[in-house]
């Protein structure tokens, strides 16, 4: 999972451009993933971060939830 994570957070970017953050995260899914926590998720140890916080960060970084799960996460 936090393979999938770090893929994430080098290949989708911030509508204006920039890389997202644990802050900018945490804002985006209005404090339901806190920086804190995608840190842990980022160095692996978070294994399983459940079902609404893939939907929270999957909404707020605007990934398919399918990609979590897919062989070849980018559409």
């Amino acid at each position: 999972m936090a393979e999938r994570f770090r893929h994430f957070l080098r290949t989708r970017r911030r509508p204006d451009g920039s890389a997202w953050t644990g802050a900018e995260i945490e804002r985006a899914t209005r404090g339901e993933v806190s920086r804190f926590y995608v840190s842990r998720l980022r160095r692996g140890l978070i294994d399983d971060p459940g079902f609404k916080k893939i939907v929270a960060i999957s909404r707020a970084m605007g990934i398919p939830i399918e990609a979590w799960l897919d062989a070849h996460p980018d559409p």
